[in-house]
């Protein structure tokens, strides 16, 4: 670009207007390179920050799921032992309990009401 402008006032200072529009000729080159090295930087940058905020959902969605898990797993390993088995067990006799007047209601027939 010094190289250009140098040319561009040795034009002027020699009133050669070739070597002036050799000069502009050269910064615009110059200035259209750096144009187009910004223009490169700039979809690097949109691409490495869409990158970036992929990676930080990913980071926060796995950061969320581990808190889940580990409240989960505490959930399990606080468990009583014994009210777990008296709940379990108090199921299980409500349902034999309902497949007994379930099974009692089936075998009924007009003939009991008589």
């Amino acid at each position: 670009l010094s190289n250009s402008l140098g040319t561009v006032v040795e034009g002027l200072e020699a009133g050669d207007d070739a070597m002036v529009q050799e000069g502009y000729a050269e910064m615009n080159s110059t200035l259209d390179m750096f144009s187009d090295s910004l223009n490169t930087i700039t979809t690097e940058q949109t691409k490495f920050g869409g990158v970036y905020n992929r990676m930080e959902m990913s980071t926060s969605t796995l950061e969320t799921n581990g808190d889940n898990l580990t409240a989960y797993l505490s959930q399990i390993k606080d468990i009583d032992i014994a009210t777990a088995v008296t709940e379990w067990m108090q199921a299980q006799y409500a349902y034999q309990a309902s497949l007994q007047v379930t099974s009692a209601s089936m075998g009924m027939s007009l003939l009991n009401y008589m």
